[in-house]
């Protein structure tokens, strides 16, 4: 038993150490549609019959821990027993062209979905008035009604002003501080509940919004200012 890499070149390895053993006649593999796709069209490419290889029972995978070297030996056998009669379904042609873009519009489907989930979830918590107005039926006509609300103040305007400051920076700020800012004396509070407890939604969030920033100032401001800043908060 020999354990070879996934590419290509490892596939030619594979094919000279299997050789060894006589002629290879006909070869079972596991995930021909996925992750088995590239060493199916290797494999067949040379002249030998694919067939498709169920995944090992979970019962027994649990009970054994699982083995790749296991795995394998099974594959092998229900090849030769007569058990996995499933061949390859080529994909380099006009049907695997359409496959792609089907399997991209489920994709776009599903994220179109959730995204509505959450924009209608949002208008529950509106007053009655707002919500009569965005209630539509249609999803097109919710996010036209959404697109043309304005906001409240213009704050974060006010923050995009600054340099280095874009829309999704602007927004995070605005989300860290809340609706207290005032409570903000220093950096250190920017993650901090007023409890003085770390929130982990923020904690992973403002590093990353600070380290944004940071970069962003470092390539456009005075490097004097910035590492002077830079070293007095790391302190």
């Amino acid at each position: 038993m020999a354990t070879f890499g996934t590419d290509d070149a490892h596939h030619a390895t594979l094919w000279a150490w299997a050789s060894d053993f006589g002629p290879i006649t006909q070869a079972g593999v596991e995930g021909t549609g996925s992750f088995g796709y590239r060493l199916a069209q290797f494999l067949t490419g040379a002249g030998v019959p694919v067939f498709e290889v169920n995944r090992p029972n979970r019962v027994i995978r649990r009970r054994r821990g699982k083995s790749d070297s296991v795995d394998a030996e099974a594959a092998a056998r229900a090849v030769l027993a007569g058990d996995a009669t499933a061949t390859l379904t080529s994909r380099t042609g006009p049907a695997g062209q359409l496959r792609a873009l089907l399997v991209a519009r489920r994709s776009a489907r599903k994220a179109r979905t959730q995204t509505e989930q959450q924009l209608r979830s949002l208008i529950l918590e509106l007053d009655d008035d707002n919500r009569t107005h965005l209630d539509r039926r249609r999803i097109i006509d919710l996010t036209a009604a959404c697109a043309a609300l304005t906001g409240t103040d213009g704050t974060s305007l006010a923050l995009r002003a600054r340099p280095g400051i874009g829309p999704v920076c602007a927004a995070q700020l605005l989300v860290t501080a809340g609706d207290n800012p005032d409570r903000l004396h220093s950096e250190a509070p920017s993650t901090r509940s007023p409890g003085g407890r770390m929130r982990p939604s923020k904690a992973r969030r403002s590093p990353s919004l600070l380290h944004s920033l940071i970069s962003m100032a470092m390539r456009h401001r005075p490097p004097a200012t910035t590492m002077a800043y830079f070293c007095c908060s790391a302190r």
